[in-house]
């Protein structure tokens, strides 16, 4: 049976379900009914919790603790089996592979491969699929900006264009229209585009695997979950922040909806396993989050030559330099640099030997007379001319998970939660099933 593995990151069907009576989610209402939900278990500890470990879990069938990959590009260059070349090595099926997380393309002609915006791997497939990736991690990189350039727009639009499904015209021109006011409809339209993508791959192909990664949901979960109808706790987002009268986890799930009734009637006969990795629940404390404006031109404004700044999602950035001591001086600078009055240090910096993995750590509300420092004795101006609010922390992981199997009858759904390990097996039995 050809397979899809649907993988909506960190969706909570425990909310999702909330909305359904009221919001018209018929597709994801059908599938319940018809096939049940089975939960899924990842990592314990709240450091590990992080989508690009638990989706190297998925894929490769190994626990954090057999893969060893903690940080988001750095699947290239290992060893680790994922579940593309599995099938394709061992059961000579081909596959469609469409932003998966931390993944790296190891697959040959004719499967295709269009990986996520910061893996450092290469695309295989048409062009116009190369220039739609291109676009999105253009677009997703200076998203705290909200910044797209022309070359950007013109590949995205010649991209989309050329994945274009008639019937998700409404859709898409609905969420253009709404995102000039809304901004979390713009990642809802890439993950429609992605959607566009995935099904007209196959429609040009023979496949026997596919998988299709849509991180929106998770993206507006962590940001507004305050702003949800469900929600009982006691924070509120300010008002510059979100105007409080639109619920936009509710055009996320409506949206996903349409995304699971699309893919339904476009690609009819192929088995779904959707699947989460992980969910959230809300967050109890305010945690700000902050991205800079220019990264290159931060640490070039700090006199640091012959490096390289790789941005990465939200507050995380890679360094490369030229050598392990050239790295260990970068390390010594990055890990002097303060937040004052706070007197916060404003980096987590993890020294790698060739390269530092730094996170913005100053997580606190800005109140106006922050400013960032080197040292004791070097001022380098107001926290925001370098930083930019990049969300307010609405949610934050939890390990549970959720997967759903067109293969699997509500009747047959076993009960106990599987381990997310166990999610690769699964997939290649579906595949060969």
């Amino acid at each position: 049976m050809k397979t899809l593995s649907l993988e909506i990151n960190e969706l909570n069907f425990n909310l999702l379900e909330q909305y359904c009576p009221d919001a018209g989610l018929q597709n994801f209402q059908n599938l319940i009914k018809a096939h049940g939900i089975r939960e899924t278990m990842a990592e314990k500890r709240a450091h590990e919790l992080e989508p690009w470990i638990q989706w190297v879990t998925v894929h490769t069938g190994l626990s954090l603790q057999e893969h060893g990959i903690v940080r988001l590009g750095d699947i290239v260059g290992t060893k680790v089996t994922q579940v593309w070349e599995r099938l394709q090595d061992e059961h000579a099926i081909a596959s469609v592979a469409i932003a998966p997380l931390n993944a790296e393309n190891r697959i040959a002609s004719p499967s295709v491969f269009v990986p996520d915006p910061w893996t450092n791997t290469k695309v295989t497939a048409p062009l116009p699929y190369r220039w739609l990736h291109q676009a999105i991690g253009q677009v997703v990189n200076d998203n705290s900006k909200g910044r797209i350039t022309l070359g950007s727009y013109m590949r995205l639009a010649v991209g989309a264009l050329f994945c274009l499904r008639l019937p998700s015209i409404p859709m898409l021109f609905s969420l253009l229209i709404g995102s000039r006011r809304a901004s979390w409809k713009k990642p809802l339209l890439m993950d429609v585009i992605l959607a566009n993508a995935l099904v007209s791959s196959i429609k040009r192909g023979s496949y026997g695997f596919a998988s299709l990664f849509l991180n929106a949901g998770a993206h507006i979960q962590h940001h507004f979950w305050y702003a949800s109808r469900h929600y009982q706790g006691g924070q509120k987002n300010p008002a510059w922040y979100h105007d409080g009268k639109s619920d936009p986890l509710l055009d996320a799930y409506k949206t996903y909806d349409w995304v699971l009734g699309f893919i339904m009637r476009e690609l009819p006969g192929w088995r779904i396993v959707l699947s989460t990795g992980m969910s959230q629940v809300p967050n109890l404390k305010n945690t700000c989050y902050y991205r800079l404006h220019d990264h290159a031109g931060f640490f070039r404004d700090l006199g640091l030559t012959g490096i390289s700044v790789l941005p990465r999602a939200s507050r995380d950035l890679i360094i490369e330099g030229d050598s392990v001591a050239a790295i260990a001086d970068v390390a010594a600078l990055v890990s002097s640099l303060m937040v004052q009055p706070a007197n916060t240090p404003l980096f987590n910096v993890e020294n790698r030997g060739d390269s530092l993995f730094c996170s913005v750590a100053y997580t606190a509300d800005i109140k106006g007379d922050e400013s960032v420092w080197l040292g004791e004795t070097r001022n380098l101006g107001p926290f925001l001319d370098h930083f930019i609010r990049h969300s307010i922390e609405n949610a934050v992981h939890r390990p549970v998970g959720y997967m759903i199997d067109t293969g699997i009858a509500a009747n047959d759904q076993a009960s106990e939660r599987m381990p997310l390990a166990d999610m690769c097996n699964h997939l290649v039995n579906a595949a060969l099933s």
